[in-house]
């Protein structure tokens, strides 16, 4: 012990004689370890930190799952019934579904985030309320229970000031009067990952489902997710056991909705949103940490090159120590001190840089209907991870270095021999060694980012098959104001009458679902006459809209007729197909006037009037995919979306629009309001965030292969300054020194960048499934990126080649 805080009170000292050395390796150290704590404070809110509830691993997820699908998807009402009975399994089950509510807030109203619960939710979770109380028995046994709810601390502080006294005040949910009982916790913002719950509301009490109460009957309507408690001493192996039972009793009792389905159970630690999306996120994950991985390397490698350079410059002090006798362990201790020290210190101000970096890359928020919320703060998780990387950084860098300092040979280092260094850099060193590394890393991030950057001009140069300009969007729920269908499809339609007037406006559409969004609807399709089992149905993407729809999207209609107003409820239904649609169904013949069903085989028959173009429907970059419009007139939907052609910018339009939807009723909930290109942002936004995060660490990495390069030249320039004074005076010419510095310089860009290119290849094949339009060798990203890299370098080995070039001979010489 009293040896190593000799150690570290001698690393402490040495650091203080070299100030700005020190400075330079704190912060080097402070921006690599500090990327690498903001993606894992990133990845740990969103993959690893439990549920702030209590003995979060006893709670399980229970899917259900047919039994030749490997999807879990959620449960019904009386499934999760028939689970919570199993109290020989679990000691509570909750169910619960997320939703969006219309809360009037005084004369406006305010879509929020919330979820529906069973009256045992917060019992269940083990989340007490911070004020007041949460559900007791009663509110939640049946339809019509008394209308309470339980909002966030969030809310209780921005909405109420904190006031204790909110408890029994009224809060409008959808038009209806609740009563405010309780204040969740103010670490507690729901069930689902990267949303924060605003308010709670027994399942009950929602209207959509008090509307519909069938659907509190229905096993086939599957719209709740459940959260078990395993019983003491039960495992979810035996949960799952005792459910498979469950599952082959109700398959007996209810062939119809049951047959075949089954109760998966996993435990909640285990997932974060989905087992299927959490199994997307983790090579996201993966890509993310290997990318800060690859800056810290080049982090270590620049550190191990400074650390190598004081090294070299204390060669003859530490020969002495040898030649005294000193252990050459000894001295190794001493100087990995030193870099454990630094380590350490650059850690703890990589925090900091990582509670900064990791607010900032989540203030980039995809063009999504709500933000999403990510409680990054740094946990003991994130505390350990950077001691860990931190100290691991410190012996990658400080090791070489010691290990290199302390084996020289006597004779040379006590004569103050410069020679062998430059015998050394001539066979490529140990600090050469670490140059080709930076470069050849560096030059793996700059493919990625310049992929990035093309498959994001190509994304923006990709047609979607409709006109993404002029155009802006208001989406409109009024059911969540309370409006019944009649009304809500009134106030629609008048709307969309009275945008028509605005000036600047050139046509108007409704439509419940835009191509490219977040979210699809799709239905099983039956073509009549053809026997299709129903197991065996196509599904076929839908959208819901209003005359003129076309015209406004700017999709042309290849044959037949646009909807109209006369085609109500009425009429005949009737749908239009696009290109994919009718040469998938009716190859080779004009769908026209053909008739299908929708949903089920025995379902109302349409008839089709018209075939439009292709658009893109998911994604840019997939192939023409069948889709089917539905006349709004004759489909109603709860939430449409005001489309707007303009004929200047659509931006200052959306203002207008938002003031005429008020004027028809103030309380009116207005989802969001966006132009088209904002709308398409969502589909460019992992393209723009890899460009941007590639590109930022590429950047950062390149400037410091840079410095280590110069630094390694610049060096080996100064070592070599007797031989340069020989050369020029046996008349060698500038142009001769500059080739002589650069040449050594450049071989060790040109065996990094050749090490470099077969890396980024090899790492680029992962990227595919990132990139649109681009392939993953593209040789015009290769070639750039080689380019840009090689430039660089060359202009840093340029600076100490010039210095060299003008030497005076004389003073060479003189130099020892």
């Amino acid at each position: 012990m009293d040896t190593l805080l000799s150690d570290l009170r001698y690393a402490v000292r040495r650091l203080s004689q070299r100030p700005g050395f020190a400075a330079i390796a704190l912060l080097t150290m402070a921006l690599g370890i500090g990327a690498n704590s903001a993606i894992f404070s990133i990845v740990n809110a969103v993959l690893l930190r439990p549920l702030p509830v209590e003995s979060p691993d006893r709670l399980v997820e229970i899917y259900s799952q047919e039994a030749d699908d490997d999807v879990p998807v959620t449960q019904a009402y009386p499934d999760y019934l028939d689970i919570r009975a199993r109290d020989d399994l679990f000691s509570g089950v909750t169910a619960y579904t997320a939703d969006f509510f219309s809360v009037n807030l005084g004369t406006r109203s305010e879509v929020m985030f919330g979820e529906s619960v069973t009256g045992d939710y917060f019992d269940v979770l083990g989340v007490p309320a911070a004020v007041g109380r949460t559900f007791i028995s009663g509110e939640d046994d049946a339809v019509g229970a008394p209308p309470v709810v339980v909002i966030s601390h969030g809310l209780w502080k921005r909405r109420f000031a904190s006031d204790p006294r909110v408890l029994g005040q009224t809060l409008r949910i959808r038009g209806r009067p609740f009563e405010i009982v309780g204040v969740s916790p103010p670490e507690f913002k729901g069930l689902l990952m990267g949303f924060s719950a605003e308010l709670w509301i027994p399942l009950s009490a929602n209207a959509s489902f008090a509307a519909a109460g069938a659907m509190l009957d229905d096993r086939d309507s599957r719209y709740l997710l459940i959260k078990g408690r395993l019983r003491p001493g039960v495992t979810a192996e035996q949960a799952q056991a005792g459910l498979n039972v469950l599952a082959g009793q109700l398959a007996e009792a209810y062939p119809d909705s049951n047959e075949g389905r089954r109760f998966p159970v996993i435990p909640t630690n285990d997932v974060r949103l989905h087992p299927m999306i959490d199994r997307a996120l983790v090579p996201v994950a993966a890509l993310l940490m290997t990318v800060v991985g690859l800056l810290l390397l080049i982090v270590c490698t620049n550190l191990a090159n400074l650390l190598l350079a004081r090294a070299l410059a204390r060669r003859k002090e530490i020969a002495i120590r040898l030649a005294m006798g000193a252990g050459r362990w000894r001295l190794v201790r001493q100087l990995l001190t030193e870099s454990v020290l630094l380590g350490l210190l650059g850690g703890a101000l990589g925090l900091a840089v990582a509670w900064w970096t990791a607010k900032l890359l989540v203030s980039f928020q995809p063009p999504v209907l709500f933000k999403l919320s990510l409680d990054i703060g740094i946990d003991g998780r994130v505390l350990v991870f950077t001691f860990f990387v931190s100290l691991v950084a410190a012996m990658f860098f400080g090791l070489a270095p010691a290990l290199q300092a302390t084996r020289p040979q006597l004779v040379q280092a006590l004569k103050d021999e410069l020679d062998t260094v430059a015998q050394r850099f001539r066979r490529f060193g140990l600090r050469g060694s670490l140059v080709i590394v930076q470069v050849a890393v560096s030059l793996v991030l700059l493919v990625g980012a310049g992929l990035f950057l093309r498959s994001l001009i190509g994304a923006q140069a990709i047609d979607p098959g409709f006109e993404r300009e002029r155009a802006a969007i208001l989406m409109i729920a009024p059911e969540l104001a309370g409006y019944d269908e009649t009304r809500a499809e009134n106030l629609l339609f008048e709307l969309r009458d009275r945008a028509r007037t605005v000036p600047g406006v050139e046509t108007v559409s409704l439509a419940s679902h835009l191509p490219l969004g977040v979210s699809v609807n799709a239905t099983a399709l039956y073509v009549e006459g053809a026997e299709t089992r129903p197991d065996d149905a196509p599904s076929i993407d839908i959208t819901v809209v209003s005359s003129g729809h076309f015209e406004t999207m700017g999709i042309p209609l290849l044959r037949g007729r646009d909807f109209n107003d006369r085609d109500d409820d009425s009429a005949t239904p009737v749908v239009i197909l696009s290109e994919a649609a009718a040469r998938r169904f009716w190859p080779g013949d004009n769908p026209v006037g053909k008739r299908l069903r929708l949903g089920a085989s025995d379902g109302e028959l349409r008839e089709i009037i018209a075939v439009a173009q292709d658009t893109k429907v998911r994604t840019l970059g997939e192939e023409p995919r069948p889709y089917l419009y539905l006349p709004f007139s004759q489909n109603y939907r709860p939430i449409m979306s005001l489309v707007v052609r303009t004929s200047g910018d659509p931006r200052s339009i959306l203002p207008v629009l938002l003031r005429e939807s008020l004027l028809l009723d103030e309380s009116l909930p207005i989802m969001e309001s966006k132009t088209m290109e904002q709308h398409l942002g969502i589909m460019l936004f992992a393209p723009r965030m890899g460009g941007i995060l590639l590109g930022v660490f590429g950047g950062l990495a390149v400037l410091l292969a840079t410095i280590g390069l110069y630094g390694v030249v610049s060096y080996a320039a100064a070592q070599r300054t007797r031989e340069v004074g020989i050369r020029v005076a046996l008349g060698a010419r500038p142009r001769d020194v500059i080739r002589l510095v650069t040449g050594q310089g450049m071989a060790l860009v040109g065996i990094g960048a050749a090490i470099g290119l077969a890396l980024g290849f090899a790492a680029a094949q992962p990227l595919g499934s990132f990139l649109y339009g681009v392939n993953v060798s593209d040789p015009t990203t290769f070639l750039g990126v080689t380019l840009l890299l090689v430039g660089v370098a060359f202009l840093a080995t340029l600076v100490p080649a010039l210095r060299a070039a003008r030497l005076d001979a004389m003073v060479a010489l003189r130099r020892e």
